[in-house]
């Protein structure tokens, strides 16, 4: 006699960068199934409880597999360990793949009037990002002294959610601003 072999596989899963735990969905393949047995639920869940999910790969597990047969006609529920008493059970995990969020952090552009002060470099930015959700700290280069414009130029930008530096989590296009002073009126 060859018992049965019934395969849960956690479906491989991807979202992009949010810091958050990632929702997972219910996704599994199952086969093997016959005999009337079904699986009634299950949870995928990801394990690991961060303060923080970066960039990279999770693993997905399925948990709190109930099954259900008809036994004289009548649905009954059969619990994991039943199940794995009398057939060849195999679990497998899953991959939840977090990708770098996409965007763009630009030096603010600057203006004011000529006043014989030089407009300087603010450490400002514009930015895609939810700044609610996201500290983000820029470094930025510039000046301008006369009536004109230059570059304000984006040196460096750090990016942190919940005190983690989150810099590598994003895929950012950086652009410089412009420091413009103008003729007073």
């Amino acid at each position: 006699y060859t018992a049965q072999t019934i395969t849960i596989k956690a479906n491989n899963q991807r979202d992009v960068f949010s810091g958050d735990k990632p929702i997972v969905s219910n996704l599994a393949t199952i086969t093997g199934l016959s005999n009337g047995v079904e699986v009634a639920s299950y949870n995928c869940v990801i394990k690991e409880e961060l303060n923080v999910y970066k960039v990279g790969a999770y693993v997905i597990d399925v948990t709190d597999i109930i099954f259900t047969a008809y036994s004289n006609g009548v649905k009954v529920e059969i619990s994991f360990a039943d199940l794995k008493a009398n057939m060849n059970v195999e679990v497998k995990t899953g991959t939840f793949t977090i990708t770098q969020l996409a965007g763009f952090i630009k030096a603010k552009d600057e203006e004011k009037k000529m006043d014989g002060v030089p407009l300087k470099a603010t450490n400002n930015c514009t930015t895609s990002l939810d700044e609610s959700k996201f500290d983000i700290f820029v470094i930025t280069s510039g000046m301008q002294s006369s009536i004109g414009s230059s570059e304000h130029v984006l040196e460096e930008y750090i990016i942190y959610y919940n005190g983690v530096d989150v810099t590598d989590c994003f895929n950012l296009k950086v652009a410089n601003g412009t420091l413009t002073v103008s003729k007073p009126r």
